[in-house]
């Protein structure tokens, strides 16, 4: 699936799609967010998370951080 097909379907992505598309286990993603290191996140209800495709792609762009 490329990125214009996720944009075609919904630019808006669970934690493990998100995950999915990062490369990276939903766990990893989740303690990201909680530590405020992760992508920008939306909170629409109590218990649901989403993360845009274009705030995903922003978030990879990024430097890396130095050690």
């Amino acid at each position: 699936m490329t990125i214009d097909d996720i944009r075609a379907a919904s630019p808006w992505l669970t934690t493990d799609e998100a995950a999915a598309f990062l490369k990276m286990k939903p766990k990893g993603l989740e303690y990201a967010r909680a530590t405020g290191r992760g992508p920008k996140f939306y909170r629409p209800s109590h218990k649901t998370v989403r993360y845009h495709i274009n705030d995903l792609e922003d978030w990879l762009k990024r430097p890396a951080a130095r050690g």
